[in-house]
């Protein structure tokens, strides 16, 4: 999967560019990408990121050095 991953990169990559370059072409799509939360889609530095985004953690409950993990937190 890695190996895939790898040799799909840079496609992805090259598409992004020609995306972008779309947008900004079209000024309704550089007014729309001036709101919050429109706009080229980053990925997440890491996998914690992203479980906390969806709210996939659990919630802690921790005193006097007894952890707790309760529902999940969304």
């Amino acid at each position: 999967m890695l190996e895939l991953l790898d040799r799909l990169d840079p496609r992805i990559e090259e598409l992004d560019a020609v995306v972008k370059a779309e947008a900004e072409r079209r000024p309704e799509v550089v007014i729309l990408m001036q709101q919050k939360g429109v706009g080229p889609v980053e990925r997440f530095a890491n996998s914690r990121k992203v479980v906390s985004y969806l709210g996939l953690n659990p919630c802690e409950y921790s005193s006097a050095g007894h952890q707790r993990l309760g529902h999940i937190s969304k």
